[in-house]
């Protein structure tokens, strides 16, 4: 079983034009952590609103920003991650 999630560039963004959390952060209003964060897990989950932030900022397009992947959905994965955080 499959799905479509959102996947993020801003890593390859910001390495592309050299651009450092201090700086998105204040273009961005978005906090230093949350950017470090979402620039770390491509596969974050992300609000419009800042996505579409990110974008005005960047002067780029959503499509520019990110892209839908499909992924392959494993049940028993899911329960060897929960075993995994549990302990």
């Amino acid at each position: 079983m499959s799905k479509r999630i959102f996947r993020n560039n801003l890593d390859e963004i910001m390495w592309r034009r050299k651009i450092q959390v201090t700086d998105l952060s204040k273009l961005t209003n978005i906090s230093q952590s949350r950017i470090s964060a979402i620039k770390n897990n491509p596969y974050i989950n992300l609000t419009s609103d800042t996505i579409a932030r990110f974008c005005e900022a960047l002067g780029i397009s959503l499509a520019d920003f990110g892209d839908l992947v499909e992924i392959e959905e494993n049940p028993e994965s899911k329960i060897e991650l929960a075993h995994l955080t549990a302990a």
